[in-house]
């Protein structure tokens, strides 16, 4: 059994990083977890009280959506899906689950900025990579269209 853990950021093309996935590592005696993390959360003290909880609300529900389709399609895969939710830093929380479940392989979307853009501001799968030497990462890019 290898043991999977495929990151997803809650954004549309999260169903298509599972997808590509699964089209890499087939589907053969996979354990699957399937990870979130959610930022912490502050409301602008520009916007009114209800009005930010409305709006913070609606990305959270909307979230939740997109986290349920996920793991509803991997779990047609035929193997185990433990669906893993958290809330804070991303690179601290995919490290620490992938070393937690002992994760043969890492699978994360990496977006499409150029490389002067990374070398500014670094990337979550750039600073993953460099905590989790050992463990293989498939990187599956994504645009705003996927």
């Amino acid at each position: 059994m290898r043991t999977v853990l495929i990151c997803i950021d809650l954004q549309v093309h999260s169903i298509h990083i599972a997808r590509e996935a699964r089209k890499l590592l087939g589907n053969d005696d996979l354990v699957i977890h399937l990870l979130t993390v959610l930022p912490e959360v502050s409301v602008s003290p520009h916007v009114s009280g209800n009005q930010g909880q409305h709006e913070l609300g609606k990305t959270l529900s909307h979230g939740q959506v997109e986290f349920k389709v996920v793991a509803d399609e991997v779990s047609h895969w035929g193997g185990p899906c433990e669906r893993i939710q958290k809330k804070g830093d991303p690179v601290e929380h995919i490290v620490s689950t992938a070393k937690e479940i002992e994760a043969d392989i890492l699978v994360m979307g990496i977006k499409s900025h150029s490389a002067l853009h990374h070398l500014i501001s670094g990337s979550v799968s750039g600073e993953v990579m460099d905590k989790l030497k050992t463990t293989p990462v498939l990187l599956v890019p994504v645009t705003s269209h996927s």
